[in-house]
């Protein structure tokens, strides 16, 4: 199915066509603690205020 696409532009990308008013987003995002890498100083902060409210 995305060979295709890879191949070819669609018609809705080269605002040609009955797509062409149609747009994709996307997009991913990755936290965690490792344990290496320890959370920024403000986050201790921001526990404790979770913490407080909770």
């Amino acid at each position: 199915m995305l060979e295709k696409y890879i191949k070819e532009t669609p018609d809705w990308l080269s605002a040609t066509g009955p797509e062409a008013d149609k747009a994709i987003s996307g997009r991913i995002r990755l936290a965690r603690n490792i344990k290496a890498f320890p959370f920024s100083h403000w986050a201790s902060t921001m526990i404790g205020n979770v913490r407080e409210i909770y």
